[in-house]
């Protein structure tokens, strides 16, 4: 099945990243999680799922996982699965990672989530966390860049946290932690600046190697 409980494989990850993680996925929005293919992605859900899933704190969460590419391979609909999901577990807190986040009907589906409380953790292949996000706003949004700039923002007031792991998996990961103050930065110099200045500038300005 494309959408369903996860069960999730150990797997070592550094510590810290966990622990972002994990703090984090108790918080309504969204989670993103990026790297080049091989990079160890799916292994890094995993993990973090093994870890969190048995903390009496996360016990209320029902966990969930789409793979929006084999959806689409089988002419499924992420959005529709999703608003599936919502309708069986109304008043249930729900995680859902969605695998290949970058399809539009699935980026369209985690705001969706995020707007109702629940966590979102999305994997996409990427080379960079600015070409992580400017492929999930080309890819809802097209070319216009006032569309872009739309849906940035939105991203942004939903976004918590966004890793980029490096084709090597070395204990350091790239990752930008998105506390209230830096979004607002954020989102900010998106308004004033511009779409091009966002992605050659101030994202990469606050990026931060833990």
């Amino acid at each position: 099945m494309s959408v369903m409980e996860c069960a999730p494989v150990s797997y070592k990850v550094p510590e810290f990243v966990i622990k972002e993680i994990a703090e984090i996925a108790f918080n309504p929005g969204i989670i993103l999680i990026g790297g080049p293919v091989g990079c160890g992605k799916t292994n890094t859900i995993n993990f973090f799922l093994s870890e969190v899933k048995d903390r009496p704190t996360f016990t209320s969460r029902f966990i969930f996982r789409i793979d929006s590419r084999a959806m689409l391979a089988a002419g499924k609909s992420v959005k529709v699965a999703v608003d599936e999901l919502l309708l069986k577990n109304d008043g249930k807190i729900l995680l859902v990672v969605i695998d290949d986040v970058y399809e539009p009907n699935a980026i369209t589906a985690a705001l969706a989530l995020a707007n109702k409380g629940h966590t979102v953790v999305g994997v996409s292949e990427s080379a960079s966390c600015n070409s992580m996000l400017g492929v999930l706003a080309g890819a809802l949004a097209g070319t216009k860049d006032s569309e872009k700039t739309f849906v940035l923002k939105e991203i942004l007031t939903h976004l918590n946290l966004l890793i980029q792991q490096p084709s090597h998996c070395p204990p350091e990961y790239n990752y930008l932690h998105l506390s209230s103050e830096r979004k607002q930065i954020l989102i900010s110099l998106l308004g004033q600046q511009g779409l091009n200045y966002f992605f050659r500038e101030s994202l990469s300005a606050l990026l931060e190697v833990a």
